[in-house]
């Protein structure tokens, strides 16, 4: 696959004003302090929910009646948020709550039963006949979500539907996010602040599902979420590092993630409830351990799949079958494509269908062009999806999508912001990037640098050979997670895209470029 490289501004020349006045008009950023300190205004007016006013008076006539709650979290990071955010804050009113969780990656109310009064479901939504098993005994369900509802809304009159996905003007809002924003209109009811300590919950749930950063909304949320940070099972999981999307995106979510695959989903939600200091340290090993097992499971299975991958390398998709009861599609496609460089597919059969991930790389949306055979479908992103075949239709769909993808040359377009020298990479220029870069993710990508002709460097290494380290004086070019020959480096000039970043390792304090992708040899 063709990497091509484009820096937007060619910043060689400016100073660091410059730089940033030129990268704030490329990304339509109109006012910087603005942008950089979003305000209260920015949430939008809590009846644009359908039904809020109806979810508020269930609830409160509950807390007044003393009845009894049960709330159903997701299994995902967004849903543990929102589990943590409404049972946190309904234990301020009432004893009489439990929270249960699915295995596994299951959504929904699946097998939940249940003989509380209400049932407050957050972050997931089944047709609405699923709901009749509970109101059908006088259950009051009420769902707080943020994806499409897979029946006609008019079937949901029956339970109450507190949703960003039906006639709000921002559906780009998580289920977390949601569940906070119905926290904060109980609040302005009960003529209290709950809520203002749980927005750290909400931060993390917008960022860890993707959702668009760059709405204002969402960036007033993950602003104040990111600068308030309660919860303790979050503060012992980033430690000393700043609580930011990064943090967010690479620490907290990969852990929450492997529980969900190892179908320990408890072990988060337990987290993030959990206000001893011991026993959350203790959990955060369990979890960490579950990801150390998650990992040595997917290294066994690439050993496995490596000769079936060398025989598809003349294909322009490549496909796999495994038979591993973990959730790790995911993480496996991802592996193949970094290595092969193409749209890949990984599958287990389940019944008569097959199901699994998909991953793409250059090309715009690979989501759409399974959709387009009508044999499968892709639900998710446009390069990152699970995919749904059925067993009838397998080959077929393999024939098709090759004939579709015959005449695709794949080329992935890597963007930089600014093309910079090294010698113009100076804290208070990371430091204006860091700032900016703070609430980044889906929607607002962080700002990244070009810097070619790097030379003069040292090369070492971290996490015994993990990652890469090139030591330039008081800067450092990290490449995390380095599969490369390190040789490769010795004695040649280097091209960096890199995101810059600063902090200590030791007792020393490096400017860092966190590199994202990079080039030897090569000049302009």
């Amino acid at each position: 696959m063709k990497k091509k490289w484009e820096s937007v501004i060619d910043g060689r020349d400016m100073d660091n004003g410059e730089i940033i006045s030129a990268i704030c008009e490329s990304r339509g950023i109109d006012n910087l302090t603005e942008f950089l300190n979003p305000n209260e205004e920015c949430l939008i007016p809590y009846d644009k929910f359908i039904s809020i006013d109806k979810a508020r008076e269930i609830v409160e006539n509950g807390i007044d009646d003393n009845l009894n709650f049960c709330i159903l979290s997701d299994v995902d990071t967004d849903g543990v948020c929102s589990g943590a955010i409404i049972y946190k804050y309904l234990s301020h009113f009432t004893n009489n709550i439990t929270i249960d969780i699915n295995e596994g990656k299951v959504h929904g109310v699946g097998d939940l039963e249940t003989n509380a009064d209400i049932l407050i479901v957050v972050d997931s939504i089944n047709a609405a006949d699923d709901y009749k098993k509970f109101t059908d005994k006088g259950t009051k369900v009420v769902i707080l979500d943020h994806h499409i509802p897979p029946s006609f809304i008019e079937e949901y009159s029956h339970v109450t539907l507190v949703s960003s996905a039906v006639d709000y003007p921002n559906p780009q809002l998580s289920g977390s996010g949601v569940t906070w924003k119905f926290c904060k209109y109980l609040d302005e009811y009960f003529l209290t602040d709950y809520a203002d300590e749980l927005v750290d919950l909400a931060a993390t749930g917008i960022i860890a599902d993707m959702c668009d950063v760059s709405v204002a909304e969402n960036r007033y949320i993950c602003y104040e979420g990111l600068n308030n940070l309660h919860n303790l099972g979050l503060k012992k999981i980033v430690g000393s590092y700043q609580f930011n999307s990064q943090s967010v995106s690479f620490s907290v979510a990969p852990l929450v993630n492997a529980c969900t695959r190892l179908n320990r989903n408890q072990l988060p939600l337990n987290l993030l409830l959990c206000d001893n200091e011991t026993k959350v340290k203790q959990i955060i090993k369990e979890m960490k351990t579950v990801k150390d097992q998650q990992n040595e499971i997917v290294d066994e299975l690439m050993i496995r799949l490596a000769p079936e991958a060398e025989l598809q390398t003349n294909r322009k998709m490549m496909t796999f079958i495994i038979d591993n009861e973990e959730g790790i599609a995911g993480l496996v496609a991802n592996k193949i494509m970094s290595m092969y460089q193409r749209p890949v597919i990984v599958l287990k059969q389940v019944d008569d269908e097959y199901k699994g991930s998909m991953r793409a790389c250059g090309m715009a949306d690979f989501s759409y062009e399974v959709n387009m055979t009508g044999l499968a479908t892709c639900e998710g992103h446009e390069n990152a999806a699970g995919i749904f075949i059925p067993q009838k239709n397998f080959n077929r769909f393999l024939e098709t999508m090759e004939n579709r993808l015959a005449d695709v040359e794949f080329e992935e377009r890597i963007f930089a912001d600014v093309k910079l020298n090294i010698e113009q990479i100076n804290t208070q220029l990371i430091n204006s990037f860091r700032a900016i870069n703070f609430i980044s993710g889906t929607g607002f990508k962080p700002l990244t640098v070009m810097v070619n002709g790097i030379s003069g460097y040292t090369i070492g290494d971290m996490g015994k050979g993990k990652h890469l380290k090139l030591s330039l004086g008081d800067t450092l070019l990290i490449q995390w997670n380095y599969t490369g020959d390190f040789d490769e480096f010795e004695n040649a000039e280097c091209n960096v895209i890199a995101e810059l970043n600063n902090g200590y390792f030791g007792k020393t304090f490096y400017n860092q470029l966190i590199i994202q992708d990079y080039r030897i040899g090569e000049s302009e």
